[in-house]
């Protein structure tokens, strides 16, 4: 699947990569960020950001002598800890909901609520051959992207860790 490693997100920040281009306003996320800068001026930003999931945690110090895989590095060993315990609590809801119609690990059942914008977190195996029916995997595609589109939570883990034991797992909105 094209989905972003889930060993190594990119950390969103202030600027780079994932920022917004000009004049155009970022999509909200709810991922851990942290910001660098020169001495005290990451912290200057942490007080002044409203972003409830940046981390206290920056980089310090001028980050112009890393290259960008270092800095990426860098600010993954700070945002990983978080990031995983977020992916923990999503697979702690899937389970507390599992059977209770907010919650399904049926292919058949995911596919049209992500197109239908009620996914709010999905998993997906990532480790898993490819599907017998190539369809599937466009099923399981079409669902990842239509989750990120309407605001949701997509993780690629390995197949162990998809809650309910199949290749798929989502938990709904509504």
């Amino acid at each position: 699947m094209n989905i972003a490693e889930p060993s190594r997100p990119h950390p969103i920040g202030l600027e780079g990569k994932n920022a917004a281009p000009p004049g155009r306003a970022s999509r909200p996320s709810r991922g851990p960020a942290t910001v660098r800068g020169e001495e005290d001026e990451p912290w200057i930003h942490c007080e002044a950001s409203s972003y409830p999931y940046l981390l206290d945690e920056g980089i310090p110090g001028n980050p112009e002598h890393l290259s960008p895989g270092e800095l990426r590095d860098f600010a993954w060993r700070l945002v990983k800890p978080r990031f995983e315990e977020q992916q923990r609590a999503a697979a702690d809801r899937f389970r507390r909901l599992a059977g209770t119609g907010k919650a399904s690990a049926d292919l058949a059942e995911v596919v049209p609520a992500a197109l239908g914008g009620r996914v709010d977190v999905l998993f997906l195996a990532g480790d898993e051959p490819t599907p017998p029916n190539p369809t599937n995997e466009e099923l399981l595609e079409a669902a990842a992207a239509f989750t990120l589109r309407n605001g949701g939570t997509t993780y690629e883990v390995a197949a162990s860790q998809v809650p309910g034991g199949g290749p798929v797992a989502a938990v709904f909105r509504y």
